[in-house]
């Protein structure tokens, strides 16, 4: 999703929806395999849940979740309040939850439901999917 956003705002010429539309296809192809996004949290299960749903949906994934929110939210917002809520989560003597808490704030659902709601999501059909598509960047 973010290649996608980048290349749309570089070249002009780049079709973002057709490149979505693509990833989409081939997520689609791999959801109905049994693939699952939770199964490609760490390196070592992609590598063994195979590659291709591991950037395919994941890139829908980041879709979803702007579309739930913003890109600002993914892009920015995300990643800038992870290390403070780490920071609140350690004077409270936990370790490793400014990620989930960080996802919380920004997108406001764990992500135990956003697996749960993305699952469903990849169920329904290509046009309702499409239609979550933001425009990419600008600027």
């Amino acid at each position: 999703y973010f290649g996608a956003n980048y290349a749309a705002k570089k070249d002009k010429r780049f079709n973002y929806r057709e490149q979505m539309r693509w990833r989409l296809e081939d997520a689609r192809t791999a959801f109905n395999k049994g693939n699952r996004l939770q199964k490609h949290v760490s390196q070592n299960q992609s590598k063994a849940n195979g590659r291709r749903y591991s950037y395919d949906g994941g890139a829908w994934a980041t879709a979803y979740l702007a579309s739930l929110s913003s890109n600002k939210a993914v892009f920015i917002n995300y990643y800038k309040d992870i290390a403070e809520l780490e920071r609140e989560c350690r004077k409270k003597g936990k370790r490793n939850c400014g990620w989930e808490d960080s996802f919380k704030k920004n997108f406001g659902l764990t992500p135990k439901q956003f697996y749960e709601d993305f699952d469903k999501f990849m169920k329904k059909r290509i046009t309702a999917q499409m239609k979550i598509l933001m425009t990419p960047l600008q600027g």
